[in-house]
Order: C-alpha cells, then structure tokens, then sequence
C-alpha cells in the first residue's frame, strides 16, 4: 500500500475515534458502559476512540447500534458541532 493510502486509513481511524468519543459524551455514557451496552471491550472502545482500531462492520454495527442509529447516521459528522471541518463525511 502507498504511504498516501495508509495516510487516508490512518485520518479514518481518527475521525471515527473523533466521532464515537463525541457521541458517547452525548449520551453521557463512560467507555465502560459503552462497552457493555455493545458487548466490547473497554479498552476496546478506548482504542477506537484513540484512533488505533480499523474497525470491522459487525463492530460498527453493535456501536451504531448502542447509539440507536444505522452504521450511515453514525458516520455522519454531528451538526453543528466544531469538528466538522475535521470530521466531514468518513
């Protein structure tokens, strides 16, 4: 893979740390109460939010899920929000 691309997936992750640490805050859930509502780890969902995971589909769906929302809602960027020019669209 070109140093670009690995770039591009490495942004990814971050912006999807971004965003799942923002709406757990929302829901004012800690990361050990996410975790149970989506069946993962602790430190799970701390690396996810540190951007260190490339997350599979079925463990986005149990995230979106724990949100209420379809995995396309959950990478939206938040409205309104300051880190939308970070964020945009995953």
């Amino acid at each position: 893979m070109s140093k670009n691309g690995n770039n591009n997936g490495e942004r990814l992750k971050k912006k999807l740390g971004v965003r799942l640490r923002e709406l757990r805050k929302l829901k004012k859930l800690s990361q050990a109460e996410l975790s149970y509502e989506c069946n993962l780890d602790r430190t799970y969902i701390a690396s996810i939010e540190q951007g260190k995971r490339n997350v599979s589909l079925i463990n986005l769906r149990k995230l979106s899920n724990a949100f209420g929302m379809s995995i396309s809602k959950f990478l939206e960027p938040l409205n309104g929000n300051n880190h939308n020019d970070n964020l945009k669209y995953l």
